[in-house]
């Protein structure tokens, strides 16, 4: 199934290591619609201890933050 919605309507689910274009939950993991690279589950193997993957989680919520804000935070003053 290829919905094209690259996770802006359902959830972001992963994105292709070849092309790059991001698959939502509907289209799940399988071949990749755009290119036709294998689109596989990755399972992360231990977590460092010493929380480096928590700070990095937690620094990609607030850029993601950032993004969906970011038009909220613009005001164009045109003086003509």
């Amino acid at each position: 199934v290829v919905c094209g919605c690259f996770g802006t309507v359902h959830k972001p689910l992963t994105n292709c290591l070849h092309c790059g274009r991001i698959a939502c939950e509907i289209e799940g993991y399988g071949f990749c619609g755009f290119c036709g690279y294998l689109i596989e589950k990755v399972a992360v193997a231990g977590h460092n201890r010493d929380g480096k993957f928590d700070k990095a989680l937690l620094h990609k919520e607030r850029l993601l933050k950032f993004d969906r804000e970011f038009t909220k935070r613009t005001h164009v003053y045109d003086d003509q």
